[in-house]
């Protein structure tokens, strides 16, 4: 297909999502979804006509764009711009006790990728985009993480295979996170434990990425409420930490008996778990377990692991998934909630993986799915995918 035929094949999905923009605007601004088919209809556009000089302008201007935003939440700027009015530049460095000079020279490019508005060359204010940078939001911490951890991975990258090798880090220990941190004998946790803001920053980015990907995607839940089951154990959340999982497998599965269901975590994050527990959730079971362990519930109906193995390597994923293959019964079911690379991925999990790789783990396609779970014991049995996102849920049953 020719540029101008690709360009007219965009310009008609453009005409198309516009037309809906124009006779739905609430629901364009209410769902994600809608806004990433148009984002990413732009960014073919911007990929069908660029050349050598733009594709390494755009590598050059981001970097400095994501150093520029990181300063400006760690000096606080975004918390110190009305919300709804133009502020000096004079009076924004004084409230914020840093240099006017710096606040002019990092603005300018935030202003240029419209993440604030500029009056003038004086005064600036706040955009829809810079409002999620105040401390409230958690995409302020997924940018402290992103910034702190996976940049300072990646700038290490480089030195790492320089030393060790050209070969896909497998295994717990010697990623390229802890090398970057300085020792490659302590797990990535080992050293996220040892900084209680860097585990903060972690475990809010968590939770804000994973509520923007499907958690039930197309999978039916209620087959295990079949009167005949009434004495098994039905859903265990492995790896579930606070539950939000199972929560949303219950909102979908009306009647689904929670103390029957059981939340796995480590010791630390199950007591935590259960005491902040509400509603329904509070009446699941919260077990203190390990997944490099023996599963310790036999014989559930389904055991449910989601955004977990992509931290892995394969030997670990194999590993965790015989645990639980060799704690099934034969109609019980494996649920693999995870992004399935396609043979040309998007460009956010095509940079996932990279960042995944400093931590020692992978997105996979689903090739690679079919590889770990063989070698676990496993059989996919089906792919239930999530309207709009690469995440799915993968459907395991013992070989």
């Amino acid at each position: 297909m020719t540029t101008a035929d690709r360009l007219k094949t965009l310009s008609q999905q453009l005409a198309e999502l516009s037309a809906e923009l124009q006779s739905n605007p609430e629901r364009f601004e209410a769902y994600n979804d809608e806004q990433a088919n148009l984002a990413q209809t732009c960014a073919k556009v911007l990929e069908s006509v660029q050349g050598p000089s733009t594709y390494i302008n755009s590598m050059i201007t981001q970097m400095a764009h994501f150093t520029a935003l990181r300063l400006f939440i760690e000096w606080g700027v975004f918390d110190a711009i009305p919300s709804q009015e133009f502020i000096p530049l004079q009076d924004l460095a004084k409230k914020v006790n840093v240099d006017v000079q710096l606040i002019t020279r990092f603005s300018r490019i935030l202003v240029a990728q419209g993440a604030l508005k500029q009056n003038g060359s004086k005064s600036l204010a706040h955009t829809s985009i810079s409002m999620m940078f105040t401390r409230e939001s958690p995409m302020n911490n997924l940018i402290r993480m992103g910034y702190d951890d996976h940049l300072q991975s990646c700038s290490r990258i480089l030195s790492f295979f320089r030393k060790y090798g050209a070969q896909e880090p497998q295994g717990r220990l010697g990623t390229v996170f802890a090398f970057a941190c300085g020792d490659p004998n302590l797990t990535v946790w080992e050293h996220m434990n040892r900084s209680p803001e860097r585990m903060k920053n972690f475990m809010v980015s968590m939770v804000a990425m994973s509520q923007k990907l499907s958690i039930t995607g197309s999978y039916d839940f209620s087959w295990v409420l079949d009167p005949k089951y009434k004495e098994r154990t039905l859903i265990v959340d492995v790896g579930g930490g606070k539950g939000h999982a199972l929560q949303a497998i219950h909102d979908i599965t009306p009647g689904l008996p929670m103390d029957r269901c059981v939340v796995q975590d480590l010791d630390v994050v199950v007591a935590e778990s259960q005491k902040v527990a509400e509603g329904p959730l509070s009446q699941a079971q919260f077990n203190a377990s390990d997944f490099h362990q023996a599963q310790p519930t036999n014989g559930a109906l389904i055991y449910y692991i989601r955004r977990c193995l992509h931290d892995y390597g394969d030997p670990d994923c194999v590993e965790m998934l015989q645990h639980i293959q060799r704690s099934m019964a034969d109609d019980s079911r494996l649920i693999i909630a995870e992004q399935i690379l396609s043979d040309r991925p998007s460009l956010m999990a095509s940079a996932t993986d990279i960042y995944m790789l400093t931590l020692g783990g992978k997105e996979r396609t689903l090739e690679d799915f079919r590889s770990i779970t063989t070698d676990a014991g496993l059989e996919i049995v089906e792919i239930h995918g999530s309207e709009g996102h690469d995440l799915a849920l993968i459907e395991c049953k013992k070989i």
